[in-house]
């Protein structure tokens, strides 16, 4: 699903705020996380992955994580309707 997403972007550009680069790290270190096609991550093992990185998910990162989860799963469900 992700890497749908990342095909039909590949070549955009777009800035990124540093208060959410953070969340943003995170988010994209454990997109191999997925549960299944749009059904979100598995925190489970997304939790695994930040601990063995060393990160330090705060509430706050953790609610940007979940916005980019969210708005990963509506671009990928869009692109599923075009087809």
């Amino acid at each position: 699903m992700i890497d749908q997403v990342k095909a039909q972007n590949k070549e955009k550009h777009f800035d990124l705020y540093s208060c959410n680069a953070e969340a943003v790290n995170a988010f994209l270190m454990v997109e191999t996380q997925w549960q299944g096609e749009g059904r979100g991550l598995d925190y489970g093992n997304a939790e695994v992955a930040w601990r063995l990185a060393g990160l330090n998910i705060t509430p706050d990162i953790f609610k940007k994580i979940q916005v980019l989860e969210v708005e990963a799963m509506n671009a990928a469900r869009e692109q599923h309707e075009q087809i």
